[in-house]
């Protein structure tokens, strides 16, 4: 971010429109425990986003996801009704939304599950228990390369 920066003014004003940018960036933390969406927020506030919304199912992820804009989508694999899986698979059947950075979140470590949810397009992995530095890394990662592909051209 601070490359071929000239003086002190022009890192701090770089830095400045980072946080700026972060501040307006919008996360849906969707896993159907309180808890674990609270600690999730949390750790996502700690990095400077200051729009979070909330789903505590796959069902009410998606209504969100028809309605308002997101810039990161933080999903849980188990949930009652519909897995993160398939909001994964519905997110990139959208048209929409096939380029929103999606980040599962879960305790499914089986290399099995991993392969499925590379193959239905899981921008990053995070397995549960996590530590807030590594939620932070992968979340980092998800909006870079959401801001990569909003960036490109896009395909027809």
């Amino acid at each position: 971010m601070a490359k071929n920066l000239k003086s002190p003014n022009q890192a701090a004003n770089a830095l400045q429109r980072h946080f700026r940018q972060r501040a307006s960036t919008r996360v849906l933390i969707v896993d159907d425990m309180f808890a674990m969406r609270k600690l999730i927020a949390a750790v996502v506030r700690e990095m400077g986003i200051e729009q979070i919304a909330e789903a505590n199912s796959g069902q009410n992820a998606l209504d969100h996801l028809a309605r308002f804009p997101i810039d990161l989508l933080i999903c849980d694999w188990n949930m009652p009704g519909m897995t993160g899986l398939e909001v994964l698979m519905a997110v990139r059947a959208d048209p929409r939304l096939q380029t929103l950075p999606v980040l599962m979140v879960t305790a499914e470590q089986s290399a099995q599950q991993v392969s499925d949810a590379i193959q239905a397009g899981v921008t990053s992995y995070v397995a549960k228990p996590f530590l807030p530095p590594t939620l932070k890394l992968h979340i980092h990662k998800c909006l870079m390369r959401g801001e990569s592909a909003s960036n490109s051209p896009s395909k027809s």
